[in-house]
């Protein structure tokens, strides 16, 4: 077992009767793939507009850009007070 399906575990242990009943019935439940095609054309979709509006960006890129997004929130939900 690792260590995702001990902390799966772990986690269901400590849910109310109710909630685990409920967990059970969805993990019963058959999934169409038709829902999961669909997320994938969603997901497809995104990408494509996301390159559209952006092109291609490293990782670094976008560490650097939300980074900067940050430290813009900071600067202007607490501004220096002089």
């Amino acid at each position: 077992m690792d260590a995702l399906e001990q902390e799966l575990i772990i986690r269901f242990i400590k849910l109310d009767l109710a909630t685990k009943q409920q967990v059970l019935a969805l993990a019963d439940k058959p999934h169409e793939s038709s829902d999961f095609d669909e997320l994938m054309r969603m997901s497809k979709a995104l990408q494509d507009e996301l390159l559209e509006q952006h092109g291609e960006m490293s990782v670094v890129d976008m560490v650097n850009e939300v980074r900067q997004e940050h430290e813009d929130d900071l600067i202007h939900t607490h501004p220096i007070k002089s």
